[in-house]
């Protein structure tokens, strides 16, 4: 297809890397970089400045999404001098990108820098715009366990965005209450319970989403200061058995120590380690990605050796999730 590319196929193919960027990065990033080498095809005269600053763009972030992070750095940079000196709006767009790869790469201080000024921006545009940005900054500030700063920024965001179930949205969502699970007030886990089960609502029954804000639930409801074990074994036995049908070893294996840890938390460990011995299908499924399958490893046998401990699932979750970045 992209044999005889033109321009308004080069921006059909843009909406498809960005949307699989976020369903399949390998695929998005292969698809991107198909893109790039086609825009090498085209008339020069057609290579208009907007187009080549787009395909950059989206190439870089399909880097980072693959852990290419040298490789989305300079995709970005490149993106950025494309951008006209003057032209902030699109230099604010690299910073964000930029500002993920940061995040994934530890980098605090030049993260928040680069936070600061695409905010900055973005406050002098409209309110779903600077809503989208609010929330791309509660991402990224995740990645630093800085839970008030993530809260105010998915707090705001809510406030600007319209409640109809988008990525932002339910990303601002899920960011929101993320970072008040470990709140100690009982109020305060309320509130972002009530958040989670209200957006529930409004969300397609056994969709993807949907099945994440199930599993969010069951992290709000086990919490020390609410311990709702019932309805929280529930909300997790409902996000499994869709998760499972849909096969992403990483959803499997983080709601299978969530699982684990739940039962630690009701008293009964036999329950946590015949799980953990039926993890042994997931490990399978996690033999490209070495650090994700030591991780798991650990947890299955941990569980053979009966020592499973919350201190051991907090580090094979951590592990887990930096494998996944």
């Amino acid at each position: 297809m992209l044999r005889e590319p033109t321009p308004p196929l080069l921006w059909a193919v843009l909406d498809r890397i960005d949307e699989l960027r976020f369903q399949d990065p390998p695929a998005a990033y292969q698809v991107a970089d198909a893109a790039l080498a086609a825009l090498g095809r085209l008339p020069l005269e057609q290579r208009r400045r907007e187009l080549v600053f787009a395909l950059w763009s989206a190439y870089g972030s399909t880097c980072r999404a693959t852990a290419r992070f040298s490789a989305a750095e300079r995709a970005l940079l490149t993106a950025a001098r494309i951008a006209c000196p003057g032209d902030l709006r699109r230099r604010a767009e690299v910073a964000e990108r930029l500002a993920y790869v940061r995040a994934d790469q530890g980098r605090e201080v030049e993260t928040r820098t680069l936070v600061r000024f695409f905010l900055g921006q973005a406050r002098l545009g409209e309110r779903v715009n600077l809503g989208q940005r609010l929330t791309a900054a509660s991402s990224i500030m995740t990645r630093f366990r800085d839970y008030g700063t993530v809260a105010e920024l998915a707090k705001e965001a809510l406030a600007l965005l319209p409640p109809n179930g988008d990525r932002f949205h339910l990303a601002a969502v899920s960011n929101f209450a993320k970072a008040r699970q470990g709140a100690p007030s009982v109020p305060t886990l309320l509130d972002a319970l009530g958040l989670v089960q209200e957006t529930l609502l409004g969300v397609e029954e056994d969709s993807f989403p949907w099945l994440r804000l199930q599993w969010l639930a069951g992290d709000l409801l086990r919490s020390p200061d609410l311990q709702r074990f019932k309805e929280a074994l529930a909300a997790y036995e409902i996000a499994q058995k869709g998760i499972e049908q849909r096969g992403d070893p990483f959803d499997r294996a983080l709601l299978i120590v969530d699982l684990a840890e739940l039962h630690l938390d009701r008293g009964v460990p036999e329950d946590a380690r015949d799980l953990a011995r039926h993890s042994f299908a997931v490990l399978g499924d996690l033999r490209n990605w070495p650090e994700a399958y030591r991780a798991l490893r650990t947890f299955y046998r941990a569980a053979n050796d009966l020592k499973l401990e919350r201190s051991l699932l907090d580090t094979v979750r951590q592990r887990l999730l930096s494998a996944r970045r």
